[in-house]
Formats: C-alpha cells, structure tokens, sequence
C-alpha cells in the first residue's frame, strides 16, 4: 500500500480502531494516546514494505501491541488492566464483527441487485413499505388495493427477494 492508501485507510477505520484499542484501555484519553501511537507505527511499519492483505486485522495487531506496551512502560506494577487471555478475546470478537459487516455489506449489495429485479409494481410495494414506512392502511389508501391483497403482494415480493438472495449467496460459496 502507498501511504497514501495507508492513511486513507487509518481515516476511513479511525473510529474501529479507536473502539478496539477503547474496548482494551477502558480509558478515553489512553485510547487517544495508543491510537497516536499505533499511527505512526502503522506508518513506519508501512515503510518496510511487503503486502497488507487485510488492513483492519494488521492494524488492530499493531494497536494491540502498542496497548500491551503502553501499559507495561507506565504501570507501577506493570499490571494490565485486562488480562492477555481477554486481550485476545476482545481481539477475537472486533474480527468477527469486521466480517459480519463484510456480510452485511454483501447482503445489502444483493438486496439491491435483487430489487433492481423485481417487477415494478413489487419493486413500489417494497419502497413504499420499508423505505417509506408507509403502513398498509396508508399503502392500501395510496394504491386502492384491499391490506389482505397487500400483504398476499408483499409477502410474493419478499419470497421473490429472499430466493435471488440465497441464490447470489450460494453462488459465492466455492
């Protein structure tokens, strides 16, 4: 990555960051002194070269390592306030999250393919329910379709999204 990207990618993830190394310190202001810190080690770690893969999990290491030192350098008794066992759990659970985002992400981005394929009318029905919010009175008023015909097309439009959702999910398995 150049460091150009590398700080792209520090802005765009600050606050993921932030909440990770915040999960560890249980402090505001020594989250914001090891996020200044992890910075400029992402930075000069950057500078030796090789390839990131996966920029969150390589900084949150980076910010790990930082936390552990941060506070083995000031403490008196060179005492975590966390064990390193529930480090690497906190560690664990901010991975999983990441990649539930990468699903939700995914999810969203089918859900959009999948609607751009819906016929008009259903593609209507599902904007005005859910991105409106218009309830089925209100959409019964609007359209001059009895609610048990509404909900009979809605429920049709949500099958017809969840079957092309689960079609594009399987058809990215290997």
């Amino acid at each position: 990555m150049t460091d150009e990207k590398i700080s792209q990618a520090l802005l765009k993830n600050r606050n993921s960051l932030m909440a990770f190394i915040f999960a560890l310190t249980r402090d505001y202001e020594v989250a914001e002194d090891v996020f200044q810190e992890t910075a400029l080690a992402i930075l000069r770690e950057q500078e030796k070269g090789g390839e990131i893969s996966n920029f969150m999990a390589w900084s949150r290491e980076i910010a790990r390592r930082r936390v552990l030192e941060y506070y083995r350098k000031r403490s008196k008794n060179r005492c975590l306030p966390l064990e390193e066992g529930m480090i690497d759990q906190i560690a664990l659970a901010f991975e999983e999250s990441e990649a539930e985002r990468e699903n939700d992400g995914e999810r969203l981005r089918y859900l959009r393919e999948c609607l751009a394929g819906l016929r008009r009318e259903a593609a209507e029905l599902i904007e005005m329910k859910y991105g409106k919010g218009l309830s089925l009175k209100q959409l019964s008023e609007k359209t001059g379709a009895t609610v048990s015909a509404l909900k009979v097309s809605l429920w049709r439009a949500r099958q017809a999204l969840a079957r092309c959702i689960g079609r594009k999910l399987e058809g990215r398995q290997p």
